[in-house]
């Protein structure tokens, strides 16, 4: 009897320690990836069929992906503080509403310390590099 608890008990346990997954970077989702304080280094804003205009900005400009349930994305550029909100819908897309638009976005570069996307409004695309 005493081998038969023994070896359920290990069972369990081999079975607990092995399903058990580790979070790393590569699997955390989106939103907590992209969660908080981003430099914001350059755009890239494209009207249909245009050249590309580029901006670069400051340390002091910057992305902030605030965590809580209100999602609040408070933008930084040339000074000009903005307030908006942010959402990550399935899969790898997200939204951004800022000052009376709403962006659609798809990443092309999240780590540690980089988060590029494209955002798109209208016929208006634009990319955002970020940094930490």
């Amino acid at each position: 009897m005493k081998k038969q608890l023994f070896f359920a008990l290990a069972l369990f346990f081999t079975i607990g320690i092995s399903s058990c997954k580790k979070e790393t970077e590569a699997n955390k989702p989106l939103r907590e990836k992209a969660l908080g304080r981003w430099e914001l280094v350059k755009t890239e804003t494209t009207l249909a069929g245009t050249v590309p205009v580029v901006v670069n900005y400051t340390s002091a400009d910057y992305y902030d992906f605030k965590a809580g349930e209100e999602d609040i994305l408070e933008r930084k550029m040339n000074g000009n503080t903005q307030y908006g909100n942010y959402v990550f819908v399935v899969g790898d897309q997200f939204n951004i509403t800022i000052d009376g638009k709403l962006y659609s976005c798809s990443p092309t570069a999240l780590d540690a310390s980089k988060f590029e996307f494209t955002a798109k409004e209208g016929n208006t695309t634009t990319k955002v590099f970020l940094k930490r």
